[in-house]
């Protein structure tokens, strides 16, 4: 498949809308956007000699900050609704920036797109928190929408600031 700029265009306006769902704490309209076989995945980058990268082989186990399926994401929605989710009491306040986005392969019903981003969260009026990195997703054609079926969040930083308690 081509990658035309109408279909980049396409792309990106589906990350700029997500984004927004996330911002705007429509959590069950977002999980919507996932596949049922997703994979929502967030490995452990560290500072090693040599790799700048600071990831793993890929071959290897990997120890991850978040290896989430489609249940498991319902479980974390569902948790956050309650109320009672300590880290998210107050709810947090985010602004998702999603940039550099770029088809990277192409097929009929399949996309490989990284993309970038900045995460900033406010809770309690006076904390603040900014998370950055890029993601690599890939998106599945589903009837005449897309849909995220796997998605692999790669933070800038080695040390979390806080409780990962937020959605990429």
């Amino acid at each position: 498949m081509k990658v035309t700029p109408e279909l980049q265009w396409e792309v990106e306006r589906f990350l700029y809308d997500e984004a927004n769902l996330l911002d705007c704490n429509r959590f069950e309209e977002w999980l919507a956007l996932f596949t049922d076989d997703v994979r929502y995945w967030m490995p452990v980058r560290e500072n090693l000699p040599g790799n700048i990268s600071g990831m793993h082989d890929a071959t290897l186990i990997q120890v991850s900050l978040i290896d989430d399926d489609k249940d498991f994401l319902n479980k974390r929605v569902d948790r956050l609704a309650t109320g009672l989710a300590h880290a998210e009491t107050p709810a947090s306040r985010t602004t998702h920036l999603v940039g550099n986005v770029r088809i990277v392969n192409a097929s009929e019903h399949e996309l490989e797109v990284e993309s970038a981003f900045a995460l900033y969260q406010s809770r309690l009026g006076n904390v603040d928190h900014a998370f950055h990195g890029h993601r690599e997703d890939r998106l599945r054609r589903v009837g005449d929408a897309w849909q995220i079926a796997s998605r692999k969040v790669v933070l800038d930083v080695s040390v979390l600031p806080r409780t990962l308690s937020t959605f990429f």
